[in-house]
């Protein structure tokens, strides 16, 4: 970001030109050019457990005006493309993930409210797409999908008779599917999947309001089980989102009806793994010897439930995340502060004073910058760093409800509702300048 920020400086008023001009002399040329529509006015927006229940953050009161000036919004350039049509009939719900090579593009509502069975990758360097196999589950929605870095990885979900509890995996390099292995978790209502590449934790809550969490390690197809939240009593826990952070799993939502944010150590199991390797153990005969959905948990001490300071957000189950260099970064583009990240001193404003009006999707793009992509139409996306003047991105991919990931140099938007209704179009913006490793919403 530093980067294009100086660049900016030397270009002065030719920063777009100058931009766009680089941009077109690149071998980094793929899909359809989106044509640039006349400017449109940017929109306003306006301007746990008892143990787990913590009070805000003291001395950063949601009406105190933080950071810079509006003026600190810099146009930048780069360009947005259309990619080839997309193979699949339907966008609402579905799933994207960058593997390093391709967008992987899972299901999305075919007609009815569950996620269709189907899938398919995107090269952008050929502007090609490739159907993949049909995953081995029921159609579902709202299932729990996270990319280790090796496997797409699928939990839970909702049928039409009810919560699913089973999952399945993606291995790209072998093009093929395989079933998850049962675990010790029961089916959850809007599961959360996150993760690396070697363990991926899977918490949300239970049809009666019990938070509970598990680990997955897929290169032995084994899980672990993990403590359950406090009990707060009433109606138990709802509205739950996580992120994983630094080897921790950090969930917040309600806990009868009240915010919660909490966090759940996840020991680091690597070593066993690799030693069970080394000996010639495999997933396949790991699980052929009967080891226990639990794992092997024994002589290990249990992770505690700890309590975290609530940020002061007024919608905090509405609320965008992304995990930077820096720790988590929650968005909320009503709040002002807008923008919270979580430190050792709890929740510490984002300096980027007053960014553009209009609703956005964050996700993560660099170690310490945050892409929000236009959600309503009209609203430009922004590249955001803290402590940085604001970087404005073309028009174009604002649509509601789109999927968003983020390579380093390209940012893909699929799906979602451009205004006609449901679409699986697929844009990206590109750029000569790389930001930085990466990543997803």
């Amino acid at each position: 970001m530093q980067l294009l920020v100086g660049a900016l400086a030397v270009a002065g008023a030719l920063a777009v030109a100058g931009a766009l001009a680089v941009v077109g002399a690149l071998a980094l040329v793929t899909g359809h050019e989106l044509p640039v529509p006349p400017p449109v006015p940017e929109p306003s927006d306006g301007t746990g457990a008892d143990e787990l229940r913590t009070e805000p953050t003291e001395g950063v009161p949601p009406s105190a005006p933080v950071g810079r000036a509006p003026a600190d919004v810099v146009d930048i350039g780069g360009r947005w493309r259309v990619a080839a049509p997309s193979p699949l009939r339907a966008s609402g719900w579905s799933a994207i993930a960058w593997t390093g090579e391709e967008l992987l593009v899972l299901g999305g509502r075919d007609g009815h409210p569950r996620l269709a069975a189907e899938a398919a990758a995107y090269d952008p360097q050929d502007d090609r797409w490739r159907g993949l196999p049909r995953w081995p589950l029921e159609q579902r929605r709202g299932a729990a999908v996270v990319w280790t870095g090796e496997v797409l990885v699928v939990w839970g979900g909702r049928l039409d008779e009810g919560e699913a509890g089973d999952g399945a995996r993606y291995d790209p390099a072998r093009d093929r599917w395989e079933t998850v292995r049962d675990g010790p978790l029961p089916p959850l209502r809007s599961p959360v999947a996150v993760g690396d590449a070697d363990r991926v934790a899977v918490t949300g809550a239970t049809s009666d309001g019990a938070l509970v969490a598990a680990v997955y390690e897929p290169a032995r197809d084994r899980w672990r089980a993990l403590p359950d939240a406090p009990d707060p009593g009433g109606e138990g826990y709802a509205s739950v989102d996580a992120r994983w952070v630094d080897g921790r799993l950090v969930v917040w939502g309600l806990a009868d009806r009240e915010p919660f944010v909490a966090e759940l150590p996840i020991e680091d199991t690597a070593e066993d793994s690799t030693e069970d390797t080394a000996q010639g153990d495999t997933a396949e005969s790991d699980t052929a010897e009967g080891d226990t959905a639990e794992g092997d948990t024994a002589g290990r001490a249990s992770p505690a439930w700890s309590p975290l300071p609530l940020p002061p957000l007024p919608h905090l189950t509405s609320a965008k995340a992304a995990v930077t260099d820096h720790g988590l970064v929650l968005w909320d583009s009503r709040a002002n502060p807008p923008g919270l990240r979580l430190d050792g001193n709890g929740w510490t404003p984002l300096a980027v004073g007053q960014v553009p009006g209009g609703r956005r999707t964050a996700v993560t793009w660099a170690a310490d910058t945050l892409a929000l992509i236009g959600g309503q139409r009209g609203t430009r996306g922004l590249l955001v760093g803290d402590g940085e003047p604001v970087l404005r991105l073309p028009r174009g991919a604002d649509r509601r409800g789109a999927r968003t990931v983020s390579t380093g140099d390209r940012i893909f938007v699929y799906g979602g509702d451009d205004g006609l209704g449901s679409t699986t179009q697929l844009e990206f913006w590109e750029s000569d300048a790389r930001l930085g490793p990466r990543a997803s919403n």
